[in-house]
């Protein structure tokens, strides 16, 4: 029995070991990205003129770290986190993605020099009185996931809405 034992000590070891490895792992890539996130979402809600004013002027800073969200979904990371003003303070969301070519983010982040491409950046506001209101930070040039910007005359690049449908 003592030798059973033994095995199921070490195996149980090995399991509590593992486990620990992976949640520190975890840890650090969500830590690396949340930087990425930080150095590409700050300077661009630092700029957003309405954004400082609507905090109550700057400088900005962000929140504690156990506040923010990352979220990683294959090459597609998606961090929320809290950007404090003078008055007032927003979640600063950032849509962040790597090349396909990389099977996880950790060797993504270990051996390559390529920096993760910025997929979407906003604000997400509370004004009195009033449910939070997203404001973008990106120029409609650098957003992949915003609606065509309209055309020169005004008219909008969006296809007209369906026929309504008459009974």
């Amino acid at each position: 029995m003592s030798r059973l034992g033994g095995v199921v000590r070490s195996l149980l070891g090995g399991v509590i070991a593992g486990t620990g490895a992976w949640a520190t792992a975890q840890f650090t890539s969500d830590m690396v990205i949340r930087g990425e996130a930080i150095d590409q979402g700050l300077p661009r809600a630092e700029g957003k003129e309405e954004l400082v004013k609507v905090l109550g002027g700057g400088p900005l800073r962000t929140g504690p770290w156990y506040q923010d969200v990352v979220a990683t979904q294959g090459s597609i990371a998606h961090v929320t986190f809290v950007v404090e003003g003078q008055k007032a303070k927003c979640d600063i969301c950032v849509g962040l993605k790597r090349p396909p070519q990389w099977p996880h983010n950790a060797l993504f982040q270990l051996l390559s020099r390529e920096p993760w491409e910025l997929a979407y950046c906003e604000a997400a506001v509370i004004r009195a009185g009033t449910r939070k209101t997203r404001m973008p930070l990106l120029s409609p040039e650098e957003c992949r996931t915003c609606p065509p910007a309209p055309p020169a005359g005004g008219e909008s690049a969006r296809p007209p809405p369906p026929p309504e449908v008459q009974s």
